[in-house]
């Protein structure tokens, strides 16, 4: 119920970086006018070294440094991002562990430089641990972020009905 975590919901099949870009600033021009990103998740699928952010635009860390719609989306996201903030700017990145091979940090590094001069660093850790904990308590209940998780790969109740 926090008014400063703003969700953006877009249809993975059908939209283009350009779309999610729109949305962001539309809510965070709603939120406050003028209003800057300090933390962002990212929540999506993909896997050790990259990122699916959209159907058949997978980021790779060779991937944002050549193809322009994916180069432009990044150094547009890193204009949304805080000047004044006195700690770095963070995107999390959940659903997926992206660390998992020594290309997950290149990709990483990569959009740490495409996001210069924002300072903009990256975290993607793991769930199940203490700093994964910390990460989803910044977004979500725990709790209710557990079951929902747990629900996922399950037919045998409606999530309302828990509710």
């Amino acid at each position: 119920d926090d008014p400063s975590i703003i969700p953006i919901l877009y249809d993975h099949e059908h939209a283009t970086f350009e779309d999610i870009l729109e949305e962001i600033e539309r809510k965070l021009n709603v939120y406050h006018k003028g209003a800057k990103i300090w933390k962002m998740l990212i929540f999506c699928q993909g896997g050790p070294g990259h990122l699916y952010l959209l159907k058949n635009k997978v980021a790779t860390f060779a991937k944002v440094e050549k193809e322009e719609d994916m180069i432009h989306f990044w150094k547009r996201l890193s204009r949304l991002m805080s000047k004044v903030n006195p700690e770095p700017n963070v995107i999390h990145i959940m659903g997926c562990y992206i660390l998992g091979n020594p290309n997950g940090e290149k990709l990483f590094q990569n959009l740490r430089t495409l996001m210069t001069p924002y300072r903009v660093t990256f975290e993607s850790p793991l769930e199940l641990s203490a700093q994964g904990k910390q990460m989803i308590e910044t977004y979500f209940d725990f709790r209710l972020y557990r079951l929902w998780k747990s629900r996922q790969h399950s037919k045998l109740l409606d999530f309302d009905d828990v509710l």
